[in-house]
């Protein structure tokens, strides 16, 4: 949250699995961003349909490079877009 806050996202859309961000822990690492910025929570097929709707440049972060158990890249657990 921190690094988007900094590069001047517009939002964050939390997928599932992604922390709680008003987390005390979360917060704490966030160093307040959690208040700086606007957040959605859903799944990633509502997601696509926000950057579309709305005409997005979407970024994704995967820090583990996940695939799926036939070898093909998943989208990561955390995604912005601006």
């Amino acid at each position: 949250l921190r690094s988007c806050v900094a590069f001047g996202f517009d939002g964050v859309y939390l997928l599932p699995g992604c922390a709680d961000p008003f987390n005390d822990k979360t917060v704490r690492a966030s160093r307040g961003a959690s208040f700086r910025i606007p957040m959605m929570r859903g799944d990633t097929e509502a997601w696509k349909e926000v950057v579309e709707t709305h005409g997005l440049m979407a970024v994704a972060a995967d820090v583990m490079n996940a695939r799926d158990q036939g070898g093909e890249r998943r989208v990561g657990e955390g995604l912005a877009g601006g």
